[in-house]
């Protein structure tokens, strides 16, 4: 979740609180999905869809009535609440989503440009003098669930769905998402990264996606804070790193020395089983070691465990990068601590440069470079951001300027197009590395 969704979650949760669990008024709640968000982020980029997505959601807040409030959870939803002191008021609720849904009609105006959102909304709502004080984030969690669900099995435009109750049970939404880990719904697919110099597919970065969720559910930002919250990433983790480096092993061909990325959240950085899963892993798919990278959160704290966990993993000749670097928590001895190959920039990094004005890219860059380290820019959306990257010295890139996520296949029929050899993967420290 980015810096900005989390700040405005947190306001909402604040408000919840303060109006249901310590005033106890009943809420109406409202989940907008913003279906075309991501469109316009793979065509224009997220710098613009994150901006139609903000007065969007600024609309609907003014026009969700009195004392509302609406906040951006996730790049395509908005949340929006209102203090309901009236018990027992479905029809209110239902014009009140109808009038929320009419408000997405008009396009939003972003840097000259007119965007439409279209929205699907669903309704829900909550008792006030069920709910404690502090359980602000329980209930927000328990909504946008309940609607996901909602969502799915009504995919209309305007949904109403009855109140969620404070009961214990285990939630619909969490027992789907069980039964699809289980059920292999749960599959990965590929975003290539691309050497810089030679434009060629080198690699791709494996990111988990659930098939048969409705697109409500689909990509990873969606669902993977709900497997978090409920003890399933695990399961997960460990079925895309097998899908990972079955599919190269098997549905790449070997000179092409293509390698795949697959992300560890930081319980299973530090766990100390880790390594040896991987072990297992690489000698049943049979993918070479050093065609495997394992990404590492930004935010881990390179406490003695990990540092024994991940210098475990990078004897089994595996490449280590650290993900969204940049984004706010990272030190100097951070890296150096860690047996790292490669660095990932944070796209937060280039939205913040112009070309006129690189001096954080560039000294970023520098930075990294200096440890020896191998340099990929994330967010890459447009042929001026490979530029600027290119000009501070980056030598890898990923983002909506080469394609979305996609299954390996449709990977692997793109490059075909593309002629020569690809870049194998560094070897040690700064191997890709500009001169």
């Amino acid at each position: 979740m980015r810096e900005e969704h989390e700040t405005d979650r947190a306001k909402l949760v604040a408000w919840i609180e303060r109006h249901l669990t310590h005033r106890g008024d009943d809420v109406d709640v409202a989940v907008v999905l913003l279906s075309q968000a991501e469109g316009l982020a793979s065509r224009l980029g997220t710098q613009v869809a994150g901006a139609a997505v903000d007065a969007a959601r600024d609309r609907l807040a003014a026009g969700g009535g009195p004392d509302a409030i609406a906040a951006c959870t996730d790049p395509e939803t908005v949340v929006v609440v209102r203090p309901v002191r009236v018990a027992g008021r479905p029809d209110g609720r239902a014009r009140w989503g109808a009038r929320l849904l009419g408000l997405l009609d008009r396009p939003v105006r972003v840097q000259g440009l007119d965007l439409r959102l279209t929205g699907h909304v669903a309704t829900t709502g909550a008792c006030g003098r069920e709910w404690r004080a502090h359980e602000g984030e329980t209930l927000l969690r328990q909504l946008e669930h309940r609607v996901l669900l909602g969502r799915i099995e009504q995919p209309d435009l305007l949904v109403h769905l009855p109140d969620l109750r404070r009961e214990r049970c285990a939630d619909a939404l969490d027992r789907r998402l069980a039964s699809a880990v289980r059920g292999g719904e749960v599959v990965a697919r590929y975003q290539p990264i691309v050497d810089l110099r030679s434009g060629r597919i080198v690699g791709a970065e494996a990111l988990a996606c659930w098939d048969g969720s409705g697109a409500e559910l689909a990509g990873p930002e969606r669902f993977l804070a709900l497997a978090a919250a409920t003890g399933l990433m695990p399961a997960i983790t460990e079925r895309i790193l097998r899908q990972a480096c079955a599919d190269f092993a098997g549905g790449v061909p070997e000179r092409e020395g293509w390698w795949v990325s697959v992300n560890l959240d930081a319980p299973a950085t530090v766990h100390p089983e880790t390594p040896g899963q991987i072990e297992a892993v690489l000698r049943e798919t049979g993918l070479a070691p050093e065609r495997l990278c394992i990404e590492v959160s930004e935010r881990l704290v390179p406490d003695p465990l990990a540092v024994r966990s991940l210098q475990a993993i990078a004897d089994l000749g595996v490449q280590l990068a650290m993900d969204d670097f940049g984004s706010g928590w990272s030190s100097l001895a951070q890296l150096r601590s860690l047996p790292l190959t490669l660095v990932k920039l944070d796209r937060s990094l280039l939205v913040s440069c112009s070309v006129d004005e690189a001096s954080v890219l560039l000294a970023t860059v520098a930075f990294v470079a200096s440890l020896g380290l191998d340099v990929l820019a994330e967010g890459i959306e447009r042929p001026g951001d490979r530029l600027l990257v290119q000009a501070a010295g980056v030598a890898l890139g990923q983002g909506f300027l080469w394609g979305a996520a996609q299954p390996l296949d449709q990977l692997v029929g793109a490059a075909a197009v593309v002629a020569g050899a690809a870049a194998p993967m560094p070897s040690g420290r700064g191997a890709l590395r500009s001169g």
